[in-house]
């Protein structure tokens, strides 16, 4: 016994997944726009990844801009997670703990 074919959906319609989850739509919302089942729609997670990635990408140059504009929050908290940097930098040797000596 042959199960359903798969369902095969527009470029118009594979384009308005892809954009509901450029907003982080869930996948209940998608598959209800959509007026699909989410196990239908788990079928074509690609289209969902691919939606997701675009919008952290979005997310990471508007991050940028306002780093690079100055914005003080931004230039920190990136410092912070793409360079490594913290608030409180020290010698890496500071850390090292000195023989005990007695004479």
């Amino acid at each position: 016994m042959a199960g359903r074919p798969a369902k095969e959906f527009t470029e118009e319609q594979k384009e308005t997944i892809i954009k509901l989850s450029e907003l982080f739509a869930s996948e209940t919302e998608i598959a209800y726009v959509m007026g699909i089942n989410r196990s239908t729609l788990r079928k074509h997670s690609h289209l969902m990844e691919a939606g997701k990635a675009k919008a952290k990408i979005k997310l990471r140059r508007a991050q940028m801009e306002k780093a690079l504009e100055g914005n003080p929050t931004m230039l920190i908290w990136l410092g912070k997670q793409m360079l490594g940097q913290s608030d409180n930098p020290g010698d890496e040797d500071s850390n090292i703990i000195l023989p005990w000596e007695t004479e």
